[in-house]
């Protein structure tokens, strides 16, 4: 998993930089990871209680659900449908260089993206209307990704939903249902109720743990991580870990390399207590990564964020 430091500059032509790309935050990782930039407005193109052709809510967009826990969602544009990932642990939407040419997405600057490894610069672009179920969103600004690297994506995937879109609305991932559902603002959400604090384009949720740890874990949300993720030299430090049991890969849009795989014997969340967790142990790339590491959403049965109001709650399966 790498961690990325985006800055955006001006086109070659002089078109200055859009507001609020001087600097992105950084991307999200799996197992792990994804980064993007972008910027939006938003609105909803129908209300919770608007039913489709097919007489489903228009507010439920059914989702494809990756062996590996990742979301996959419809998203239309100029009128066609196409596969996006849908990330809450990265802070910025991306969009694949195919489907930009398609879309006739201009370039409006360009991004460094600086890595451990070295940088690279990409193309920002700006889409036309994306809708996803009842939520449209206009004037949206997405960094452009090499078609040579598009597989990291996954199969037929075109872009990558983040932070930038996703922070405005209330919505639920209902993991055993496959539903992406849009909500109210004001909808009461069941499930233990965490808190979310706003860190460079992304959020994390504070875990306090058992006694004898005397730590509280703050982690990224993250549907786009495919296991629970740890950063060493951070407070994670002070959990108890079974004894290493191997290594994984980590993966990221520039590349892998290799973390510890433990185990977490007993991970508290709220109320909720989960127990024997395998878990990825990285060392951090360069220091830009926020928090302790990343929670998967994906072992939840739903997650229901409301990003406005900074909080979420969670339904253990």
């Amino acid at each position: 998993m790498a961690n990325f430091l985006i800055r955006s500059d001006r086109v070659r032509d002089g078109r200055p930089r859009r507001p609020g790309h001087r600097r992105a935050g950084t991307g999200s990782a799996r197992w792990i990871g994804l980064v993007a930039g972008a910027g939006l407005t938003a609105a909803l193109a129908a209300g919770p209680g608007s039913t489709g052709l097919d007489g489903a809510p228009e507010n439920e967009v059914s989702f494809h659900g990756a062996a590996n826990g990742t979301i996959i969602v419809p998203v239309i544009a100029r009128g066609r449908a196409y596969r996006f990932l849908l990330d809450t642990g990265s802070s910025h939407t991306i969009v694949t260089e195919s489907l930009a040419a398609t879309l006739g997405a201009a370039v409006v600057s360009r991004s460094e993206i600086i890595t451990p490894g070295g940088a690279a610069v990409w193309p920002i672009v700006e889409l036309p209307d994306l809708t996803i179920g009842s939520v449209r969103v206009s004037s949206i600004l997405a960094t452009r990704l090499p078609d040579r690297q598009q597989a990291v994506l996954g199969p037929g995937v075109s872009g990558l939903l983040g932070q930038d879109l996703l922070s405005r609305f209330a919505y639920t991932l209902d993991y055993e249902a496959s539903k992406l559902v849009w909500h109210d603002a004001g909808d009461r959400l069941p499930g233990a109720r965490l808190a979310l604090e706003p860190m460079q384009g992304r959020f994390v949720v504070l875990l306090p743990q058992e006694p004898r740890c005397r730590c509280s874990l703050r982690l990224v949300p993250d549907s786009g991580a495919t296991g629970l993720v740890l950063y060493d030299g951070t407070t994670a430090d002070w959990l108890h870990v079974r004894e290493d049991v191997g290594t994984v890969r980590v993966a990221s849009l520039v590349g892998r390399r290799a973390a510890r795989a433990v185990v977490i014997p007993d991970l508290r969340v709220g109320q909720f207590r989960l127990w024997d967790l395998p878990a990825a142990w990285a060392r951090r790339t360069g220091g830009d990564e926020e928090g302790d590491g990343l929670l998967p959403l994906s072992m939840f049965r739903r997650v229901h964020i409301n990003s406005r109001q900074h909080f979420m709650t969670v339904e253990p399966r």
